[in-house]
């Protein structure tokens, strides 16, 4: 889970893996959490990394990056 020093707004980042699939055939989400009244919502969802298979290895191609973002990490 990190925060948004820009915003506050919250994400976590998940990996996913297909039902079947390999153990590197993997998906990662990135969940957008707001808080309002001690209350934590997701409000987007978006898909930052998916599975690609090269010459019979799976890598996983970035969809969009947090280059330009600053945020702290929240244990």
């Amino acid at each position: 889970m990190r925060r948004l020093q820009e915003n506050g707004r919250y994400f976590a980042c998940t990996d996913f893996r297909k039902q079947g699939g390999g153990p590197d055939e993997v998906y990662d989400l990135d969940f957008w959490v707001n808080e309002k009244n001690n209350t934590m919502t997701v409000d987007e969802v978006r898909v930052h990394k998916v599975p690609q298979k090269t010459d019979g290895h799976w890598t996983q191609v970035p969809r969009y990056n947090f280059d330009k973002m600053k945020f702290d990490e929240v244990p």
